[in-house]
């Protein structure tokens, strides 16, 4: 995934459903028509540790994930994210479903933008969004 870009493997955001089961074929569940399903429904790849959202229009990885992240930034503080990336264009704290307090920041970018989710004051996930900042919304 690199972040700078908006390319995760081979492809370049905006990103299908079709293009994404095309490249990668061995998801663990498809969720992708059930739009009463958790955030509009997913395509899940549970041993890889990602989640593309086609609905909310965004693809999710998580601490363990199996690919490569550039800039490397899973598992960094927000310190050392600031220094590394500088200011997000957006900040928010939030309360997931079960009551844990996430910090996101959204990273402005050409394809649309990315954001981090920090807990306990480290990246835990990543979201890479086929829409701006303003309009992108994480479904934790």
């Amino acid at each position: 995934m690199n972040l700078e870009k908006g390319r995760f493997g081979k492809l370049t955001l905006p990103i299908t459903v079709e293009m994404f089961k095309q490249t990668y074929p061995c998801f663990s569940k498809d969720e992708t028509n059930n739009l009463k399903a958790f955030c509009g429904g997913g395509l899940y790849y549970d041993n890889l540790r990602m989640v593309y959202f086609p609905q909310s229009k965004y693809i999710q990885i998580s601490e363990g994930f199996k690919g490569k992240v550039v800039p490397a930034v899973l598992g960094l503080s927000e310190k050392q994210v600031g220094n590394l990336l500088g200011t997000p264009k957006r900040k928010e704290k939030v309360q997931t479903l079960v009551g844990e307090v996430q910090t996101h920041w959204y990273f402005k970018k050409r394809y649309g933008c990315y954001s981090l989710v920090f807990e306990k004051d480290k990246v835990v996930k990543i979201n890479i969004h086929f829409t701006d900042v303003e309009n992108s919304q994480i479904c934790d």
